[in-house]
């Protein structure tokens, strides 16, 4: 049951409040260090998420302050109105806060599951807080989506808005959570939207957008979806990777500076960037070497690309297949280039 159905929505004060709250939450010294900020507030406050949020979703970051963080945040919240509900679930500490009558509630969990995901600090009017970075925020929304599937449909909203904007992806994380390799995921999701009716996709959050989006959701959100996840198992997460971007491969920045042994001709990466490679063999099963020539002193050395995983042993595979034909071009360009899996 929606907790906030018929239900008027203020929006500028419901926003103040969230706000308040994060400024109370992040300024203490003794708990703010262990929330990592997430969910739909945080795309809406950070990244211009095209629709409104209601509730503050955490990451405990700290299981050893979870009866701490728990208690100094109810102490907030009863600052702003009263606790309707609080509990420790199986997997989520949570909280409900009626600071009105007639006004939505606002929820606020936080995640004691672990997945891996990372963080960056960022600043929200002179406040700073520990953001979940984009392609983690996006593989959790995914999963979120899949698993809640015709009851939040906010989560096909956000899913549309990160495909549309091209946000990157942690395909590790979808497929730690879903069980699956992420293109039989990205399948299963396009399955499931295919059998969704497009009647009541306006449920729990037609108050959060404006009339027009609501006329375009009606007509449009099910539909663009479908074809963003198609896109997305055809091409751009799921074929194609870069050893830059690739988060299953370590590389060599500047030769002696990371794992890269001896090697302390070149010393910058100013100096490997623009060097031309003389050879890439295999050094093990594992490890890729990529002789270069820096192109600023003469000095040859040698750069590394390391698998991080089994997946990342499978893209050194395919980066092998390819080598000659860098012979002479950059370390950079190589680096970059888009392969193909």
């Amino acid at each position: 049951m929606n907790p906030n159905k018929n239900m008027a929505l203020d929006i500028a004060r419901h926003k103040n409040i969230l706000i308040k709250i994060l400024k109370d939450l992040y300024t203490d010294t003794g708990i703010g260090p262990v929330l990592g900020f997430k969910g739909g507030t945080a795309a809406y406050l950070y990244h211009g998420l095209s629709r409104e949020s209601l509730d503050l979703d955490f990451d405990l970051l700290d299981e050893t302050k979870e009866d701490q963080v728990f208690e100094k945040i109810e102490a907030v919240a009863k600052n702003y109105g009263k606790i309707k509900e609080h509990r420790k679930k199986r997997y989520n500490l949570f909280l409900l806060l009626s600071y009105e009558d007639e006004a939505p509630n606002i929820k606020i969990e936080i995640n004691r599951r672990e997945f891996g995901s990372k963080y960056e600090v960022k600043s929200y009017l002179g406040i700073s807080m520990k953001v979940m970075i984009r392609e983690d925020m996006f593989a959790h929304k995914l999963v979120a989506m899949y698993e809640r599937m015709g009851a939040a449909n906010r989560d096909i909203y956000d899913v549309w808005f990160f495909l549309n904007n091209d946000w990157p992806i942690n395909k590790e994380i979808v497929e730690k959570r879903a069980e699956m390799s992420f293109k039989d995921f990205l399948q299963k999701c396009i399955e499931a939207l295919e059998k969704l009716s497009d009647r009541g996709i306006l449920a729990g959050m037609g108050e959060l957008l404006d009339e027009k989006q609501k006329a375009w959701v009606r007509i449009n959100l099910r539909k663009d979806t479908i074809f963003l996840l198609k896109a997305a198992a055809l091409d751009r997460y799921s074929e194609v990777f870069t050893i830059n971007s690739s988060r299953n491969l370590k590389y060599t920045k500047a030769p002696g500076h990371t794992f890269s042994g001896a090697d302390k001709l070149i010393t910058s990466y100013s100096d490997v960037k623009n060097a031309p490679i003389q050879e890439i063999k295999r050094q093990n099963n594992e490890t890729l070497v990529v002789r270069v020539i820096s192109d600023t002193t003469g000095h040859e050395a040698n750069c590394y690309i390391r698998s991080l995983n089994d997946e990342g042993i499978k893209e050194l595979s395919i980066v092998i297949e390819n080598a000659a034909g860098f012979n002479g071009q950059t370390y950079d360009g190589f680096l970059n280039h888009k392969f193909k899996k």
